[in-house]
């Protein structure tokens, strides 16, 4: 029989690899708002955070996608 080698991990659990935060800190975050020049800009900018969408969906949207009233963005 084959002697016991004394592994790091399991064989079928491989080490899973650390994952970039998708996110940016709030400091950044202020800074970016800080330096719009245009309340627009910075209403789109609030927008788009606070819906939480993927960057996918916010270029792919359309204007009748949105319902503002219902503050919603389909």
């Amino acid at each position: 029989m084959d002697q016991f080698r004394p592994e790091r991990q399991g064989r079928y659990r491989p080490m899973v690899p650390k994952r970039i935060p998708r996110r940016i800190p709030d400091e950044l975050f202020n800074a970016l708002f800080a330096a719009l020049k245009y309340n627009r800009d910075r209403a789109l900018l609030a927008g788009w955070v606070s819906t939480g969408a993927r960057a996918e969906e916010l270029l792919t949207g359309r204007e009748k996608d949105a319902l503002p009233g219902q503050q919603l963005s389909a």
